[in-house]
């Protein structure tokens, strides 16, 4: 069973553009989402919107107060499991891999271009040989198809009349000529010998 916890920086984000530089007010929020005091964080967070009446439809602290209460089970196993998180540097990760071929000079990039272009890169940083993922991604499309059985016939008869002509290569005017070097060898491999 997989446990949903929050990355504590998108928290931090919303606390931060919520409560701006009340550092007591930071101080006391974050003490009670540790403790898992979720009426004690809405508290907090609706004293300071009244305190600060701010009457925009995009108040972050209603984005914070929201945020916080979507995430609450999210929140809660953080404060619970955090001494077995090991942590991820998966965004750090992808910025690193795209921002070096993306963001070169003044190129535009359409989107299935800049789709591609990650997978190339995301392939590469695997460590992945590039020739055999796209030799692999071309297999892939190729599906298999159904001959008729005439056609399958008709084939099999032209190999039929090249093998027979090829038992008969014995009649090449070269080999029926005097024993020279060339008609050795001819022999010899039609024969499978040594010269």
């Amino acid at each position: 069973m997989a446990i949903i916890v929050l990355d504590l920086f998108h928290l931090q984000k919303y606390i931060t553009a919520a409560l701006k530089d009340d550092k007591k007010s930071k101080r006391d929020l974050w003490k009670a989402i540790l403790k898992r005091d979720r009426e004690r964080v809405n508290e907090i967070l609706i004293q300071k919107y009244e305190e600060l009446k701010i009457e925009k439809p995009e108040n972050p602290i209603n984005r914070c107060l929201t945020y916080i209460n979507n995430n609450w089970d999210a929140i809660c196993a953080y404060t619970i499991y955090k001494d077995e998180i090991t942590g991820c540097s998966a965004e750090s990760h992808v910025s690193h891999i795209l921002s070096e071929r993306l963001s070169r000079g003044p190129i535009s990039w359409s989107k299935e271009g800049a789709h591609k272009m990650a997978k190339l890169r995301a392939i590469k940083a695997d460590g992945t040989s590039l020739r055999d993922a796209i030799i692999k991604q071309q297999y892939e499309y190729l599906k298999s198809i159904e001959l008729p059985k005439q056609t399958i016939n008709r084939a099999r008869q032209k190999i039929r009349k090249i093998y027979s002509d090829f038992n008969t290569i014995d009649n090449l005017p070269i080999l029926l000529n005097k024993k020279t070097f060339t008609s050795m060898a001819i022999k010899s491999i039609l024969h499978q010998c040594a010269i």
